[in-house]
């Protein structure tokens, strides 16, 4: 076998083992964008072990008013929040919340998180939003595109 027919076999190994191998790896399951943000959002809340997430919880147990505006509220059970509006065309309805110091999705209406905000986090809604909470106040904050401006929606305990 001269230098010419050798080079030749090498060349159609290497590209039967190319082939071979974009195959293999194109039946394999990429995985979809839900599983990939859900993951992520994991990952991020499991991340943030230093807030004490249960205390934060029980802290959040209960109905909270808008006191400026009294037919915007919100009730918190367990780890599922209802936010109801006036206006809003959709049914309010408990939705599943995790707490975290990272927002695990790409959204606009918060700037400038540091490690020690507490972020509350609608998964279904990919929703974050800044948490502060006293005994009696609950406040929700972000960026509004909208006004170009920073908002606080603030809640008084109700129960």
């Amino acid at each position: 076998m001269n230098s010419k027919q050798y080079f030749l076999v090498l060349v159609v190994f290497v590209v039967f083992l190319s082939c071979k191998n974009k195959t293999t790896t194109s039946e394999e399951k990429e995985p979809t964008i839900n599983e990939t943000v859900v993951e992520e959002s994991k990952g991020a809340i499991n991340q943030s072990s230093n807030l004490n997430k249960d205390q934060i919880i029980k802290n959040l147990q209960g109905k909270w008013k808008e006191p400026e505006y009294p037919f915007r509220s919100v009730e918190i059970r367990e780890q599922e929040a209802k936010f109801t509006e006036e206006g809003v065309v959709e049914e309010p309805k408990f939705r599943a919340f995790e707490i975290s110091s990272k927002c695990p999705f790409e959204v606009n209406n918060i700037k400038n998180t540091t490690y020690s905000d507490i972020i509350f986090i609608i998964i279904e809604k990919e929703r974050c939003e800044k948490l502060k909470i006293t005994d009696s106040t609950l406040i929700f904050s972000g960026y509004s595109t909208n006004t170009e401006a920073n908002y606080e929606i603030v809640y008084k305990k109700v129960d």
